[in-house]
């Protein structure tokens, strides 16, 4: 570095020599880190990004990944992919270093406050937004009242089906659910129910699919019903004990974890019965996974019955809850997920990166001076025998 190198060249005809000196080899790209309060990666402004970007010096930090739905995508404005920050609460951004410093410092007091301020460079504008560190926690959906119900799935025969199959419209039973009163009653699968309580079954088009769950929804859920039905050449009335509604997963109780970026519920009966998990199968279901988040980098996708993590064992939301609490604390490398996925029972590892860390910070914390801050969600995964 800062020797000099000769060069002999050709222009046109003629022989031509220069010196050169040379200079330390600089990162096209710099260090990244995530900002995961905020929902933003950044990452360092390299010389050559700030040529690229017609930034007059390395000031700021860049902005190379927002969270679908974290603050800084609900902010308004929100910031982009691309957006240079160059002030956090008016104080400059020298580097990402600065950045990482500055979020620390606002996110570990008791009460971070309700909004931060960002001024950011986007395409040579100076712009400035507030987003809001700790979102509000998301409302469990609403849960209808419970009313009568009958442990019955159906399929609506409209008119030119019910010509093709030579029969008359109604509904068609598709499932008896069992542990229901409807299994303990002489209905059966393929039954076609053309009648309520002697009310005629009146289905003009598929926009009466709902027909029979809301007429037997307005029945005392207390006493019973009387279904009349077609068996093949035979035309029968069925009692049937009513029973009060089932919650199903679109009112299931639900908890969201910011560090690992997912959203998971409670077991719901229709679980059960669609999975034909007994009683005895605990956990709660993974609803939503962020893409690029630690529990995706894991493998853990939607849909899986999460069972353990690490040695806390799920049985629903309360103790999921309690041990994504336990893990937050403890902050270890690894995080083991055993999850029933169909008819595999796996083990999904995570390997968080807790906290930003400096450059310098990293390499106390592990001795390895060259070790650069990186996310490290392993996808490791294997199936239990």
């Amino acid at each position: 570095i800062g020797s000099a190198v000769k060069f002999n060249f050709q222009r046109k005809d003629e022989i031509k020599e220069v010196s050169v000196a040379t200079e330390k080899l600089r990162k096209d790209r710099g260090e990244s880190t995530s900002l995961r309060s905020w929902g933003i990666t950044v990452s360092e402004m390299t010389q050559r990004i700030a040529l690229e970007m017609h930034r007059p010096d390395t000031s700021g930090a860049l902005v190379n990944g927002v969270r679908s739905g974290g603050p800084a995508d609900l902010a308004e404005p929100a910031l982009n992919f691309g957006d240079i920050i160059l002030k956090v609460e008016g104080k400059p951004v020298a580097s990402m270093e600065a950045l990482v410093k500055l979020y620390k410092r606002i996110m570990e007091v008791e009460t971070p406050p309700e909004y931060v301020l960002i001024e950011f460079d986007r395409e040579g504008k100076n712009h400035l937004t507030v987003i809001k560190p700790k979102p509000d926690e998301p409302n469990d959906p609403p849960r209808d009242i419970r009313k009568a119900w009958i442990g019955l799935a159906t399929q609506p025969i409209v008119e030119k089906l019910a010509k093709k199959l030579g029969g008359e419209p109604g509904f068609r039973i598709t499932r008896v659910y069992p542990r229901t009163r409807a299994a303990d009653s002489d209905l059966r699968v393929g039954d076609l129910i053309v009648a309520l309580n002697g009310e005629k079954l009146r289905i003009q088009g598929m926009q009466d699919a709902g027909l029979l769950a809301r007429l037997i929804k307005k029945l005392d859920p207390s006493g019973a019903a009387t279904l009349s039905v077609v068996r093949g050449e035979e035309k029968k009335d069925v009692e049937v004990q009513l029973e009060l509604t089932r919650p199903g997963p679109s009112e299931a109780r639900r908890i969201e974890n910011k560090d690992f970026e997912m959203t998971v519920r409670n077991i719901t009966f229709f679980d059960r019965d669609e999975n034909q998990w007994e009683k005895d199968v605990k956990g709660v279901i993974v609803e939503q996974v962020e893409s690029g988040g630690w529990a995706s980098m894991g493998g853990i996708r939607s849909d899986d019955l999460i069972q353990k993590i690490n040695e806390y064992p799920i049985q629903s939301r309360t103790s999921y809850r309690k041990a994504m609490k336990k893990i937050t604390e403890e902050k270890p490398e690894r995080v083991v997920f055993l999850v029933l996925r169909g008819i595999q029972t796996r083990f999904q590892f995570v390997e968080p990166e807790w906290n930003p860390e400096l450059k310098e910070d990293a390499a106390a914390s592990t001795g390895e001076a060259g070790k650069q801050n990186e996310t490290s969600s392993g996808a490791s995964e294997k199936n239990e025998e």
